[in-house]
């Protein structure tokens, strides 16, 4: 493949310069190295053991190909059942041993309605907010005793009244 010059300091103190090849298992690499070019450096700084800086790129990771494992129909209702429990998407995930994006995409199959994160709110967290809005309790005092902000509060049990509900 060969070396080319990528870059060339404007007076003339180092140059990159840029290797390209194939290895011997058959995949591309790259070295970018760093020299100090001692004739046009019109400081006079260039020691005769200056470091040289190299820069080793691995080659780009060829894309997997073949489909991913499908959901049984036990797993998708098992899904759907912690999921109407309050379960996050990363509890299912690990419960299930699948992977948060892999959940995601099926509870948003099955027409369920899926945040992408809820801020890091437990489960429990969020069962203790539910019950105490429904002994009557502001979002404010709510807040106050999970050491949330009155908005955040506020947002997400709204968030889990539409999802309960739709």
């Amino acid at each position: 493949m060969g070396t080319r010059v990528l870059y060339r300091h404007p007076k003339g103190r180092f140059e990159v310069h840029e290797t390209v090849g194939h290895s011997a298992l058959g995949g591309t690499y790259r070295i970018r190295e760093a020299f100090l070019t001692p004739q046009k450096d019109a400081r006079g700084t260039f020691s005769r053991k200056a470091p040289q800086m190299t820069i080793l790129e691995a080659p780009k990771a060829e894309k997997r190909g073949g489909a991913a494992r499908r959901f049984t129909e036990t797993e998708l209702q098992s899904m759907k059942q912690l999921f109407h429990k309050g379960k996050s998407v990363s509890e299912i995930s690990k419960q299930l041993g699948r992977s948060e994006s892999a959940v995601r995409r099926a509870l948003t199959k099955a027409g369920l309605r899926v945040a992408v994160s809820r801020n890091g709110w437990s489960a429990d967290d969020l069962e203790l907010a539910q019950e105490l809005r429904a002994k009557g309790m502001t979002c404010r005092a709510i807040g106050r005793e999970l050491g949330r902000t009155e908005a955040a509060v506020a947002s997400v049990l709204k968030y889990e009244r539409k999802r309960k509900t739709g």
